[in-house]
């Protein structure tokens, strides 16, 4: 018969190999997640040290050939062109038991549903639910975008504002060679990078923003000023700002100045340039008929059209296509007079959706994307479509 004693000490040894059990556990998880921090903040340092539009395919070697435990490339990978990419992830993400993201902020992220008792105790124990991602863009040997993004898991049920189901908080910084959509207008004049904290996204709250090769060295630097104390640190960060101080501050300031708050603006203020590097198909068009129609306060010019001309990303499959008709000057979108069209006048057309002469839709430029054909607006557009180094112009 087992005695009372055996039970106590029985008891006693299996409360302490319990405790070791947990005492190790804590400690395995808070080394590989401050390891996932230390890595990190090397990637940070190479990525920050990138210069876009000017490194050079040796600088890409030299990240690719130290990163290549962890990184990869899609499709062909060469001086010509090469889109590299680097992940870190905690070990919960590494196995794809117990991490939860959501999949619309990053294609390289995909939700797993496992194990999920696990979450509460794992983040007892210190850990993450982490990923921290890395990228470059080399093109004709040089590297024109580079990219890093944090992407780390809340508390499950954690009350954070704006977040119905919150349990991601996403922080990136991503280059690109032209804006699309209207994340470009967010502050009026700053037409070389862009900031976004105010929107929310299925089971999310994230801070992200986006820069040109061409923008400035101290916003460069502030857009890449990560804190990764957020991947290892007992009490988790909650808010864009936590993770993205620079970039936050940048934001707030900016949306407090009503003066450069270009929210709602009309996009026919930007600069044809600017225009013109962020579309991504420009060609000329020929006026082949024009009509009047009067509409209450003003007329309106209405205009046929047929292509002449590809000046980007081969805008048109071949010149003299019907493309229907437009109202290219309303005078709600320009201020100015504008002299009405005739006949055998030449247009430049910016649009984002190709023109399907199968189908013969021609969906076009928007009321803001056609501009008279000039010598000055043809080197304005050529000048943006310089700056988009990574499309494939003409």
């Amino acid at each position: 018969m087992t005695t009372p004693s055996r039970w106590s000490k029985g008891l006693r040894i299996s409360a302490a190999a319990l405790l070791l059990t947990i005492v190790a556990l804590t400690a395995f998880v808070n080394i590989q997640q401050r390891m996932l921090r230390w890595r990190a903040e090397r990637l940070l340092a190479d990525i920050r040290a990138i210069q876009m539009g000017s490194s050079n395919w040796k600088d890409a070697e030299r990240l690719m050939n130290r990163w290549g435990r962890w990184g990869k490339w899609e499709g062909p990978c060469s001086r010509q062109s090469c889109n590299y990419q680097i992940v870190l992830q905690d070990i919960s993400r590494q196995h794809g038991t117990v991490y939860v993201t959501a999949e619309e902020i990053h294609p390289r992220t995909d939700a797993r549903r496992c194990c999920q008792w696990f979450r509460k105790p794992y983040m007892a124990m210190g850990g993450r639910f982490a990923e921290v991602y890395a990228s470059i863009v080399v093109k004709d040997g040089v590297i024109w975008t580079k990219s890093f993004g944090v992407v780390t898991g809340l508390y499950p049920n954690h009350p954070i504002q704006y977040v119905v189901e919150g349990n991601v908080l996403v922080a990136t910084a991503d280059g690109t060679t032209r804006f699309v959509g209207p994340s470009r207008e967010r502050f009026a004049g700053n037409y070389e990078y862009a900031i976004d904290a105010l929107g929310t996204c299925s089971g999310c709250r994230y801070i992200q923003s986006r820069l040109t090769p061409f923008a400035d060295a101290s916003i460069v630097q502030q857009l890449f000023d990560f804190n990764l104390d957020c991947l290892s640190r007992w009490r988790e960060c909650e808010e864009p700002g936590d993770i993205m101080p620079s970039a936050w501050r940048l934001f707030t300031q900016r949306k407090a100045d009503s003066s450069t708050n270009a929210e709602g603006a009309e996009s026919c203020n930007t600069p044809l340039e600017f225009a013109a590097r962020d579309s991504r198909y420009i060609g000329t068009a020929e006026v082949t008929h024009t009509r009047m129609t009067n509409e209450g306060r003003w007329s309106r010019q209405i205009v046929s059209l047929e292509s002449v001309w590809s000046l980007k990303n081969s805008a048109f499959q071949r010149p003299w296509l019907s493309l229907g008709e437009w109202v290219p000057f309303a005078p709600e979108y320009h201020s100015n007079a504008t002299e009405p069209l005739k006949r055998g006048d030449q247009l430049i057309l910016l649009f984002d959706t190709k023109f399907n002469e199968t189908d013969s839709v021609f969906r076009g430029p928007g009321p803001c994307g056609f501009f008279r054909f000039s010598k000055e607006n043809v080197d304005a557009v050529k000048r943006g479509i310089k700056r988009d180094a990574l499309s494939n112009s003409p």
